[in-house]
């Protein structure tokens, strides 16, 4: 059993790194043909072909410039905003703060909640993956597999209506978010336009409104109460949470815990964060 699990994920890193690097070689494929068509005598007949290679490069390096810029809005605030009605004078709440600091439990809680194969595969985590097709094979009710980084483009970009339009969109953004941004800037992007409440964006707007503290001083369970919302912030509420909310928080400590105590979170973590997060949590305990 041991050997088959080992082997898979064998594979499965392999798979990641070559996805990952077939969207790189594709991206300087494009800039590669666009040269090649424009330094040509251009006619009417490649005309087609360059607007198409243009548009496809401009959202490439679109994506790559936010290894710099900060997102202003993102496709659900924007959608929130347009929602309200003239009379209504409510606006989203949404502050950007940088991830170094974001108190260091709330990116290692997200990863084990959401993500936990986040750090290795290339935009896709394909057991979950495997896993909701299964589940939705059997069930009325619609699973969801995606990874946060298909959440982050989805945020950023789309709308959350499940169509195939939308889910082909989606892969591609991911597998060109991959191959620009680093690991690090993703789960940064997430965390800053994530959605906490039907008008509250990003981890430092909701630790300022539910806890009246910067995100940089949130514990370890408020981090957990923070990543138990997100699945669905129009029914779940940080103020009153369900006994299906304090579930899912005792859950996420159970496996940060196990992960603190196999000490598998350097995986997601740099070291001196790791001896950060392994140090809070101990003091935690004793006190």
């Amino acid at each position: 059993m041991r050997k088959n699990k080992s082997k898979r994920a064998i594979f499965l890193y392999i798979f990641d790194w070559v996805i990952k690097n077939i969207a790189r070689l594709y991206i300087l494929i494009l800039i590669l043909s666009l040269l090649y068509l424009s330094t040509n005598d251009v006619n009417i007949q490649k005309l087609p072909l360059i607007i198409i290679f243009s548009l496809l490069i401009l959202k490439t390096f679109a994506l790559f410039s936010l290894n710099w810029v900060n997102p202003p809005t993102s496709a659900f605030m924007l959608r929130v905003t347009n929602s309200f009605s003239d009379k209504s004078k409510k606006r989203i709440q949404y502050t950007w703060i940088k991830y170094d600091d974001i108190s260091p439990f709330m990116p290692i809680v997200v990863i084990l909640s959401e993500d936990y194969q986040f750090p290795n595969h290339s935009g896709f985590n394909w057991r979950e993956i495997l896993r909701a097709f299964q589940l939705n094979r059997s069930s009325h009710s619609l699973i969801g597999g995606s990874s946060i980084s298909q959440q982050t483009v989805k945020n950023l970009f789309l709308y959350p209506s499940k169509t195939l339009f939308r889910k082909t969109m989606e892969a591609y953004l991911t597998l060109i978010l991959e191959a620009v941004l680093s690991k690090k800037r993703i789960l940064e992007i997430y965390l800053n336009i994530v959605q906490f409440s039907p008008d509250i964006f990003g981890v430092e707007s909701a630790s300022l409104h539910f806890f009246k503290k910067s995100a940089q001083s949130l514990t370890v369970e408020e981090s957990c109460l923070l990543a138990t919302v997100m699945p669905n912030p129009y029914i779940y509420e940080v103020h009153s949470p369900s006994h299906y909310m304090r579930e899912r928080q005792e859950l996420i400590l159970s496996y940060l815990n196990k992960a603190i105590s196999e000490q598998s979170l350097e995986h997601f973590l740099s070291s001196s964060h790791f001896s950060c997060v392994e140090e809070k949590w101990f003091a935690r305990k004793i006190f």
